[in-house]
């Protein structure tokens, strides 16, 4: 009898260590979900598999979102309980929503938050709690064809006046000049703070300040003047209010632009890779937008771009933490900006940007480029209305003061 039940308790111990050792070998799947996709997801997978390469227990399942939709579907599944573990962010938009409403982790305790360089450091913050990892700081500029601007005997313009007579000189050849993309509204958000970045902060290089302290307003002659650019090209016949209304700017410009069928398209450098592998053969260039005065280099747009989050229901906090960490190596992370024409967040950080950005790179050397507006602005909110005013605006509905006046009202957080 007692050697049956030593016998039993060997057998039921053998099965516990079994079970233990079956539970130590099941992988964790870490549920990624982000905005990226196709051209766009770049090095992301295979960052992915060198991370589950590197930790055999751990499993990365990556989810796209349509960019268009991507707020909206996380804002809903984040408040009804969602458990996905990491979460991709845009700038301090997403970060300043779900931080306010307990949504996302803590991560001031993460190493990496002090090898952050100070424009990155800033973005991950709320006060003083660090809750995401800025992966890349970006261009936002202008996409033009060389084989285009070539065929008609136009340069690569650097002032506001050159930019208009490329265009004349491509319309009278039958070329399609400029495709902006509003549908999305996208388009028309970037183009407008380009001109922006040409004008109202060479004249007031301290709007940001001013205006986040209710000293400066929207409404007048610098902003007026921003809107009607849209105006100026519409009648010389560079833009049509209603294709640009009917056509994507964050995907089907540069869908037209990547197949050579259009000169100019205002876009981010994450997109040069893409049209690179997409179109090897196109001759072109992304430089900072020339918006500026006779004798005045053009000046393009700087963007913390794609962050990284974590869900505060995740149920694998400390695998989603060790994800992160990951990127934030630079031998990692340098993989993921070799696709997207971007500049490290880390200090002393790993850059590695193609030929076709080299007069992008010399504006960031110059520091011809503003940090982009809604990054710094604090209502996260008004991203949204003013794309709307955009919008309103160009197809006819609202005047130039009405839009701006709505803007001056609805800017300040509330």
């Amino acid at each position: 009898m007692h050697t049956k039940r030593i016998s039993v308790l060997l057998a039921l111990g053998a099965l516990l260590t079994t079970s233990v050792l079956h539970a130590q070998q099941t992988p964790v799947t870490l549920r990624v979900v982000g905005f990226k996709a196709g051209s766009e997801l770049g090095n992301i997978p295979k960052i992915n598999e060198l991370f589950m390469q590197e930790n055999p227990g751990l499993k990365v399942e990556y989810e796209t979102i349509p960019n268009d939709t991507y707020n909206a579907v996380m804002n809903s599944r984040l408040a009804a309980g969602d458990t996905t573990d990491v979460l991709f962010g845009r700038a301090r938009e997403n970060m300043l929503n779900w931080s306010k409403a307990n949504l996302i982790t803590d991560l001031s305790d993460q190493p990496w938050k002090n090898n952050l360089v100070s424009s990155a450091a800033a973005i991950a913050r709320v006060g003083n709690k660090t809750y995401q990892f800025p992966t890349q700081v970006v261009g936002l500029g202008l996409l033009y064809n060389k084989t285009m601007l070539d065929s008609v005997g136009a340069k690569v313009p650097q002032t506001y006046t050159e930019f208009l007579l490329a265009c004349d000189k491509l319309k009278k050849a039958g070329k399609l000049p400029l495709l902006i993309g509003m549908k999305d509204s996208w388009g028309g958000l970037l183009f407008s703070t380009l001109v922006a970045a040409n004008t109202v902060y060479v004249q007031d290089p301290d709007f940001d300040a001013k205006v986040i302290a209710g000293s400066a307003k929207f409404s007048g002659p610098a902003w007026t003047s921003v809107l009607r650019v849209y105006d100026d090209l519409t009648r010389r016949g560079f833009f049509d209010p209603k294709i640009n209304l009917g056509v994507g700017g964050a995907d089907q410009a540069l869908n037209e632009f990547t197949a050579g069928r259009v000169a100019f398209v205002p876009h981010g450098s994450w997109s040069v890779s893409g049209i690179k592998q997409n179109n090897p053969s196109l001759q072109f260039g992304f430089a900072p937008f020339p918006g500026g005065r006779a004798g005045s280099k053009p000046r393009g747009i700087d963007l913390t771009g794609v962050t990284l989050m974590i869900n505060a229901k995740s149920k694998a906090q400390d695998a989603a933490k060790k994800y992160i960490a990951f990127w934030a190596q630079d031998r990692v992370l340098k993989m993921y900006l070799e696709k997207e024409g971007a500049f490290s967040t880390l200090k002393g950080g790993t850059t590695s940007l193609p030929s076709e950005m080299s007069s992008f790179v010399q504006a960031v050397s110059d520091e011809r480029t503003v940090s982009f507006p809604f990054q710094v602005w604090p209502n996260s909110g008004f991203q949204d209305i003013y794309m709307k005013g955009l919008k309103d605006y160009v197809s006819g509905t609202a005047t130039a003061a009405a839009v701006l006046s709505d803007w001056d009202r609805q800017f300040q957080p509330r």
